[in-house]
């Protein structure tokens, strides 16, 4: 893994957003099309933001997210409506997870079906968006061979529904975000070690954090 570190958040969002403008290009000009796959939580909110006032081709760029909260669309612990948020005023292809359903099976059905018809087969983004916390950040997501799965949440007293590994394993790049002094040393030790629990096929995950 390669470590980059910030000493600012100014300066962490400003290397986000260069490569951003790198892998999206890059997948632009090669496919006309730039697939993201967006992580959730407070961390990465300030990138999304500066994204916001990015001149970007939003109309052949298509956002999802990595893992969602068994929430209502506009609850206050809702991934979607946080990113949704951090995007305005622009409204870009963001798309969420049918919560609403109150059948969570049946909404990790249709995010698998939507990411295949609009990734491929198996899903292949261009880009997924983690964030570090526990061990690993790969250990909150499940083994396949689904593309999406529903998952118990302890922490969350509820239940929670996410990608699978092996969609962040077919990305053509990966981005753990982190953030703070208490996760330096923890950053710096993840890309000092050898992560078998993902093998990326195309290239090993880059650690974006934030001293700050």
């Amino acid at each position: 893994m390669t470590l980059l570190e910030s000493p600012s958040e100014a300066e962490w969002t400003a290397r986000l957003l260069e490569s951003w403008q790198e892998s999206g290009g890059q997948a632009l000009a090669q496919r006309g099309a730039f697939h993201a796959v967006l992580a959730g939580g407070t961390t990465p909110l300030p990138f999304y933001r500066a994204l916001a006032r990015l001149s970007w081709p939003w109309s052949a760029t298509q956002l999802f997210i990595g893992d969602e909260r068994c929430v209502p669309p506009d609850h206050k612990d809702c991934h979607f409506r946080a990113i949704h948020t951090a995007f305005y005023p622009i409204k870009p292809n963001l798309h969420r997870w049918r919560t609403e359903l109150g059948d969570y099976a049946r909404a990790a059905l249709e995010y698998e079906h939507l990411l295949k018809r609009e990734t491929g087969d198996p899903p292949r983004p261009d880009l997924v968006v983690l964030n570090l916390a526990g061990d690993s950040p790969f250990g909150f997501y499940a083994e396949g061979p689904r593309a999406t799965t529903l998952l118990d949440a302890p922490q969350l007293r509820g239940k929670r529904l996410a990608v699978t590994l092996p969609v962040i394993q077919h990305a053509r790049s990966v981005w753990i975000l982190s953030r703070g002094t208490a996760l330096a040393a923890q950053a710096r030790a993840l890309a000092s070690g050898t992560p078998s629990a993902v093998a990326c096929e195309a290239a090993p995950p880059v650690i974006h954090h934030c001293l700050a």
